[in-house]
């Protein structure tokens, strides 16, 4: 068994997957509502939940089951509608739960609304699942850079520091977002925000849903 690691190609794949991390979407979204929403600890939880559910792309991606959807349209649809579907039901309750507290004066502005931990990454973890995109994504890119013989070890620990570094990408999201001072600021205008990106969920899948169908 090959047991080198080819470090050069490790990096290589890391960065080009951070900067496909980096543009907003909507575990970007996600993290960012449910960080300003409910806590800093809730946008890790969620984070924890979407580097889980990157491992199920990565594990069918490197044992060449990512064929299968490639080659088959109807599974890749079925996938899309699913997340497109899910990404409209966090959106649409999100406006709802936003539209209500902007009419229940008497609620106190300091109070912290709670999202208990496994429903954080059970979110995160679904939306991430649900993204034919991001495993259309890793197996365009093995297939140009991960060639026959590269050894095990390589494969084992590309898959391990992509998912390190989901983590830890979407955790720093989490933790800049919610700065006291711009944490202030979101409680300025509270209502509006969770409006905006209950609006922008509501828009991401009826994009996906849109494609899904074209």
């Amino acid at each position: 068994m090959n047991l080198d690691i080819n470090l050069p190609l490790v990096f290589s794949i890391l960065g080009l997957h951070l900067l496909a991390v980096m543009s907003p979407g909507p575990d970007f979204v996600l993290v960012t509502k449910n960080s300003l929403t409910y806590s800093r600890k809730t946008g890790i939880y969620t984070a924890l939940g979407i580097a889980l559910g990157l491992t199920i792309h990565l594990s069918y991606s490197l044992a060449g089951l990512g064929l299968i959807l490639t080659h088959n349209m109807t599974f890749y649809q079925v996938l899309q509608i699913l997340g497109g579907l899910y990404l409209a039901y966090i959106g649409i309750f999100s406006l709802i739960a936003a539209f209500k507290k902007s009419k229940i004066k008497e609620i106190k502005r300091n109070k912290i609304e709670i999202m208990s931990a496994t429903k954080a990454i059970k979110m995160g973890f679904i939306t991430n699942l649900f993204n034919p995109k991001v495993g259309l994504f890793f197996i365009s890119l093995f297939s140009q850079f991960l060639e026959k013989n590269v050894s095990s070890l390589t494969k084992a620990t590309v898959a391990i520091s992509l998912t390190f570094i989901t983590f830890i990408y979407f955790s720093l999201v989490s933790f800049g977002i919610t700065i006291p001072h711009i944490k202030n600021i979101y409680f300025r205008c509270e209502y509006l925000i969770e409006a905006f990106f209950a609006l922008a969920l509501l828009i991401l899948s009826v994009n996906i849903l849109i494609h899904s169908f074209s």
